[in-house]
């Protein structure tokens, strides 16, 4: 993949306030456009965020009032689901959910061998003869005009939730209810099949009184959905994910925790990747190469024995999925290498007979992971395919199929995801045509693999304070990525496969700076590992394996390392920069460095220094200059790199000035009363400001300060400033001139914390 360097995310003057010592929150918040306290702490604290009302939703009124008649009435209540998770877990929310209001449910899953996606009409008349009086879909029906005509012409109500993007026209029902229809950036716009059902479920216990508090019950449901369809982990959706979690974490099903147990990750706290590589894809299964009916029942289900007969059939239909999924990723693969020419499309469009229809949408996941772009994989029988589509962030792949559905039989989806089906002959033709649509949504741009870096570090950085703020940030999924984190001079001390069928590695690392670490790379047994040392990018997150509080690294990347010495950060930089902000050992290399004549250290805010240091005032021309403490701003910073004119910089990390109110004004004062017992009346703006380690502006407004304070009495000439001790009256001016010094203090502040985690060669300039 390509790499892109980190770029600079400067967090606002207030959240670095709030997070003066963070390593990568407040870049990560600034990130994400997070400027506000208010708008951290909704992101950071659960209990701070306010859900949007349900009845934003506006055909939610209506579907209520007659869900409720429905349930006086004691009306059969007909759920339509679908079989992946987000269609399980919908359908199994409204199951039990309904059901404990007192209404009389059944519910049907498609069997995907006989029924594919969707309500097939034949399918619902069946369904119909258990006496359905309402209907319900939960993750389908948007598209479905044919049925939802012919239940309309037999007068009954449907209550359609869907996510997937709807067509200009829409087919007739009682209700519709999809996130598409709220305006554009609301909270619940990305919800999933899952969170669109549920709103149905808060509408109805708001408007029945003593049931809010039950709505809680049913968060882990909407998590498991959620994360396994991969919605956008934004707004409602990461709101509901970050609940969902916590109560699998304090409160699991008999179901969840029965998967767990026999996927063999006991006693392990459940995060979203367990969601992702654990439970989605044996809860999948069922729905791919069996009937996913069972799955509603399993998963609201207190039946240990019922549960534990699932569970054991999951793991082996499960073990079937492996199988065929790794038989037709090489099959695709082999279909790559003998047409090299369709890699040149920017959507890669596969198709063969006798691949396993149900398992076709992973493997098309996995060729976009390898190959960065969009992908389609059909089964094909005789003289029609069907397959399921994979996008990547930029390519709505709904919306490009849509553009050519002259060419197909059925389709459906959003943006990420879609499943269709085609005549055989018709395949090449929609190949150009479909490349011609994703082309012009990216602008002629060529789609590749690439990755942002957010930051540079050693092993040893990687600390339970720096696990501490990952873990704030997540759950992690598509629009909240976790930090990818890259060490340089990496190489294998060992290698071991692990899993059921041995298809992932757990590596041993180890970097030049001696830190050792466990990495794990999903399904990579067949790949090739690196040789020699290499730069590793990753994502770093805590082991809690057997209740473990170590780190493991999650597999991303790698590439042949470039360095010559592992400090050195990066060619293109005018100095040779040795990069140690994050090093623990910060003593140690200052012993290291000072012996050395052609060496001078620089740091500002700390007292008399041991080091050998000095400030802004005594840097002199040398080959290498050591940057201890963060300066106050960039300004400082590029004229003490202009007055050593350095060969090589080393940047350390010593935290040094007080950038609060308080602090900085109580250095001031004991500085100039030391300096007035001295006997010293006038001084230079540049020497106050190098002790002190702020900018000439910053000391100038702190003097003024006490001067309006009316304890000293000052005049500036030049860069001169005489002080004499005086006992005036107070200005009213101070407080406004307080805020003015605020703000120099906060910049300072923002600077040092960017200091502390750019990318060196953007820093250095």
């Amino acid at each position: 993949m390509k790499w892109l360097e980190p770029q600079t995310y400067r967090p606002s003057a207030e959240i670095q306030d709030a997070y003066p010592n963070s390593l990568l929150l407040a870049g990560q918040l600034a990130r994400r456009g997070i400027t506000t306290l208010s708008q951290a702490r909704e992101f950071l604290e659960i209990m701070e965020y306010k859900p949007s009302s349900p009845f934003d939703f506006l055909d939610l009124e209506k579907a209520v009032d007659r869900i409720n008649t429905a349930i006086s009435a004691q009306e059969l209540i007909g759920i339509w689901g679908d079989f992946d998770v987000d269609g399980q877990t919908s359908t199994a929310l409204l199951v039990a959910g309904l059901r404990a209001l007192g209404a009389r449910v059944a519910y049907h899953v498609p069997v995907r061998a006989e029924e594919s996606h969707g309500i097939g009409v034949d399918f619902l008349k069946s369904f119909l003869k258990e006496g359905i009086q309402l209907l319900i879909t939960c993750d389908t029906g948007i598209s479905e005009f044919e049925s939802l005509a012919f239940l309309h012409e037999i007068g009954m109500d449907v209550i359609l939730t869907d996510h997937h993007t709807p067509a200009e026209n829409l087919p007739p029902a009682h209700s519709i209810l999809n996130p598409h229809f709220l305006p554009k950036g609301h909270p619940m716009a990305k919800l999933a099949g899952v969170g669109t059902a549920f709103q149905v479920l808060r509408g109805l216990l708001e408007r029945n009184i003593g049931k809010t508090s039950e709505v809680g019950n049913f968060h882990d449901l909407v998590a498991l959905g959620t994360i396994a369809d991969l919605a956008e982990l934004t707004g409602e959706n990461r709101y509901y994910t970050k609940l969902g979690l916590e109560k699998l974490n304090q409160n699991m099903r008999p179901s969840i925790k029965a998967m767990l147990d026999f996927a063999g990750f006991k006693r392990q706290r459940i995060s979203e990747s367990h969601i992702s590589f654990t439970f989605a894809p044996r809860m999948n299964s069922l729905g791919r190469l069996a009937d996913a009916n069972p799955m509603v029942n399993f998963l609201i289900s207190s039946d240990d024995d019922f549960i534990r007969k699932t569970a054991i059939q999951m793991e082996d239909l499960n073990a079937r999925r492996k199988v065929a999924v790794d038989m037709i990723y090489h099959s695709a693969l082999d279909l790559l290498d003998q047409q090299p020419a369709l890699l040149q499309y920017p959507v890669i469009i596969l198709g063969k007979a006798g691949w396993e229809g149900g398992v076709v949408g992973i493997v098309a996941s996995r060729i976009v992971e390898k190959f960065g772009k969009p992908a389609i994989l059909m089964n094909i029988q005789g003289d029609t395919a069907a397959g399921s589509a994979r996008s990547v962030e930029g390519v709505d792949i709904i919306q490009a199929i849509r553009a050519n559905d002259s060419l197909l039989i059925r389709y459906g989806g959003h943006p990420m995801a879609a499943g269709l089906s085609i005549r055989t002959e018709y395949i090449p033709q929609f190949r150009e045509k479909l490349s011609a649509a994703v082309d012009s949504q990216t602008t002629g741009i060529v789609v590749e693999p690439q990755i942002e870096i957010d930051a540079y570090l050693p092993f040893s950085n990687i600390t339970p304070t720096l696990l501490d703020e990952i873990d704030l940030i997540a759950p992690f999924g598509p629009g909240n990525p976790p930090p990818l984190l890259v060490s340089q001079g990496v190489e294998i001390v060992k290698n071991t496969l692990i899993g059921k069928a041995q298809e992932h590695r757990r590596l041993t690392l180890k970097d030049q700076q001696g830190g050792q670490v466990d990495a794990l790379w999903w399904n990579s047994s067949s790949e090739p590992l690196p040789d020699g040392l290499f730069d590793f990018a990753y994502h770093a997150r805590r082991d809690t394996f057997k209740n473990a509080n170590g780190v493991i690294l999650e597999w991303v990347d790698y590439h042949d390392s470039e360095i010559g010495l592992p400090d050195i950060v990066h060619a293109a930089s005018r100095y040779r920069i040795l990069d140690h902000r994050f090093d623990s050992e910060t003593t140690t290399l200052l012993k290291h460095f000072g012996h050395d004549p052609q060496t001078i250290i620089w740091a500002e805010g700390i007292g008399d220094s041991e080091f050998g240091a000095v400030n802004r005032e005594a840097l002199k021309s040398s080959n290498r200059l050591v940057i201890l403490t963060p300066p106050p701003s960039i300004e400082v910073l590029n004229q003490g790199l202009k007055k050593v004119s350095p060969k090589e910089v080393v940047l350390l990390f010593l935290p040094s000035a007080d950038d609060s109110l308080q602090g900085f004004l109580a250095g001031i004062a004991q500085l100039i009363k030391k300096e007035l017992v001295n006997g010293r009346t006038e001084f230079s703006v540049l020497h106050l400001a190098g002790v002190l380690g702020q900018t000439a502006e910053t000391v100038l407004a702190g003097l003024r300060w006490w001067q309006m304070r009316g304890e000293l009495d000052i005049s500036i000439k030049n860069d001169q400033v005489m002080i004499t001790r005086t006992d005036s009256k107070p200005s009213p001016s101070i407080h406004s001139h307080t805020l003015v010094l605020e703000d120099h203090l906060k910049e300072a502040s923002a600077f040092r914390s960017y200091y502390r985690r750019a990318d060196p060669v953007v820093l250095l300039g």
